[in-house]
């Protein structure tokens, strides 16, 4: 385990960061790269052979009327890759603040997913995930255990249909001294291109924690609205609005970036 670092920041520190991220990623859009992140469900889907799909983005808590800061930024990066036909590999963490002002780092996610089944007009994507979260980070949004979870993502998606369902199925199982009872995990999302455009205006929600298979699913059921643009071929923005059942609030905003793509004919 990582042993904590007690690093604190002034909220204008707090807020500078967080514009210098953003107004970084900007100046990337353009030199850069055709991609999807999910929001809250996975696709049921994988990026294309030989490709790395680079995934950036900020969450921010909301706590307004608290007595610790108003906002608390996460900053997360994440990289899949397939480099075996039907089988992509993702490793990603993140690191940022929470609402006290104390520094964080997220355990860090090591994933497997292989395609099952490609969709193909009315015929779905299936894929199958499993991935695993070593104890490995410090601070409030870091697990001291090891959790380990199987995701199977279903999508529905007609290319002549401006609508898109993402079903998610799982479980997930803790390990600290020991097995601790598993959880399931859940999640329905739905993609609307009007027109079939750039633009998809998205709402879901997933329950359970991939990352904490202990966590009450007041905590750990999150409902979104957001919208996902594409801004070139190569380049995908999307931002969102987030709120528990338990009613915390955050919003997030990312980018996705793909190179490469040296598929075998």
């Amino acid at each position: 385990m990582i042993e904590p670092c007690p690093l604190r920041i002034s909220p204008m520190t707090h807020n500078l960061s967080f514009f210098i991220l953003v107004f970084t990623l900007a100046g990337l859009i353009p030199a850069l790269a055709h991609g999807n992140r999910p929001f809250l469900t996975d696709d049921g889907d994988i990026s294309e052979l030989g490709e790395f799909e680079v995934q950036l983005w900020t969450e921010v808590a909301m706590d307004p009327g608290g007595e610790g800061w108003p906002a608390a930024p996460l900053f997360h990066a994440e990289i899949a890759t397939t480099q075996f036909q039907g089988l992509e590999f993702t490793l990603g963490s993140g690191l940022g603040w929470d609402l006290d002002g104390e520094f964080t780092l997220v355990n860090p996610t090591i994933e497997a997913k292989a395609l099952l089944l490609s969709a193909e007009g009315p015929r779905p994507g299936i894929a199958l995930a499993i991935g695993v979260h070593p104890p490995l980070g410090f601070g409030s949004e870091f697990n001291p255990g090891t959790s380990v979870y199987g995701l199977v993502p279903v999508t529905f998606a007609d290319e002549e249909s401006p609508l898109a369902l993402h079903l998610n199925l799982g479980w997930a199982v803790g390990y600290e001294s020991g097995f601790q009872t598993g959880g399931p995990l859940a999640g329905l999302g739905l993609e609307w291109s009007p027109g079939g455009g750039d633009i998809a205006w998205i709402a879901d929600a997933f329950a359970g924690d991939p990352g904490d298979p202990q966590a009450d699913w007041g905590s750990s059921t999150t409902t979104q609205l957001g919208l996902r643009w594409g801004l070139s071929d190569q380049v995908t923005w999307d931002a969102g609005v987030l709120r528990s059942l338990d009613g915390d609030w955050m919003v997030q905003s990312g980018v996705v970036l793909v190179f490469g793509g040296t598929a075998a004919p």
